[in-house]
């Protein structure tokens, strides 16, 4: 991108289909960027911990303690009302401090709006500061059996000065909050290793992270790796990809949209269900439906 300074600008980009959106985006001053698959520091720069990037919409949190919270934030920002999703699953924590992990957003005058799970007290918690002053904690009881070492969704939705905190599409509660400008959004942690999968903004009606083959790639991988995908089914899965993407690239449609369809079919066999965990069979099944659903309606 030439003629623009460094900083954040807005653009308009067009789908194939000629539908436009604006979109807030950081230009950076030389070609090395501080972001890995999008995820980086904040609007203000901030950015702590060791967080292992998956994909656009999936990151890994770490066990490790300070006196901060260890956060990580999404290249883009968004301004206005939007909501904000992702599906958590608690895996470890360590024994200092108050572990806990969630999503956090931060304006570009330091007003800052995080919510948290809690496993020790089983509490769905939120804070806030405007600057340095802090608005202080809030909270409500999780609903009787959760078990979050399962994903479990926690979504943020803001409307005007109002945030709505909702668990497994259930609204929990809601507080009011002045935020202003572009806004940082991304997770938070203390002490907890945490999966985060299916990160999704919506800036209006709008996904910022939409589905592409090269994220089911990576989401494949990451189940792998994690030893929730394994072959036989693995090379499958992979081998049918390669097909949608031969044809996508070659404008296809019809047949890339078969081949899509087939990748369900395999990864539904009977025999292959001992070689794919459960969340991972649901999330790749969810995030192939919204692939079919974005093609379909470019087919009409």
């Amino acid at each position: 991108m030439t003629g623009v300074e460094p900083g954040v600008t807005r653009v308009i980009v067009r789908d194939r289909n000629g539908t436009s959106k604006e979109l807030a985006v950081r230009v950076l001053d030389d070609k090395n960027s501080d972001y890995i698959h999008g995820w980086g520091p904040s609007l203000a720069g901030a950015y702590s911990g060791n967080w292992r990037t998956i994909n656009e919409s999936s990151v890994t949190s770490r066990v490790e303690y300070s006196p901060e919270w260890k956060e990580i934030y999404r290249e883009g920002v968004v301004k206005g009302d939007f909501s904000v999703a992702a599906d958590i699953e608690w895996v470890n924590q360590g024994n200092e401090g108050f572990p806990k992990y969630g999503i956090t957003m931060t304006d570009e005058i330091g007003t800052t709006v995080s919510a948290f799970f809690n496993k020790d007290i089983d509490q769905l918690e939120t804070f806030a500061k405007e600057g340095n002053n802090d608005l202080g904690w809030e909270g409500v009881q999780l609903p009787t059996g959760t078990n979050l070492r399962e994903p479990q969704t926690l979504k943020v939705e803001k409307y005007e000065d109002t945030f709505t905190f909702s668990f497994n599409d259930q609204e929990m509660y809601e507080r009011t909050v002045e935020m202003t400008g572009d806004i940082s959004v991304g997770v938070i942690n203390e002490n907890t290793e945490a999966k985060f999968i299916n990160y999704t903004i919506y800036n209006g009606s709008v996904s910022e992270n939409p589905v592409t083959i090269e994220s089911l790639r990576s989401l494949i991988h990451y189940y792998n790796e994690s030893d929730e995908l394994r072959s036989p089914l693995l090379n499958q899965l992979k081998n049918r990809l390669n097909r949608v993407e031969i044809h996508f690239e070659n404008d296809r449609m019809t047949q890339a949209i078969r081949h899509m369809e087939d990748f369900l079919k395999h990864q539904n066999k009977s025999p292959m269900q001992g070689y794919i965990s459960e969340s991972a069979k649901e999330d790749l099944e969810a995030k192939v439906k919204e692939l079919l659903k974005m093609w379909s309606g470019d087919q009409e």
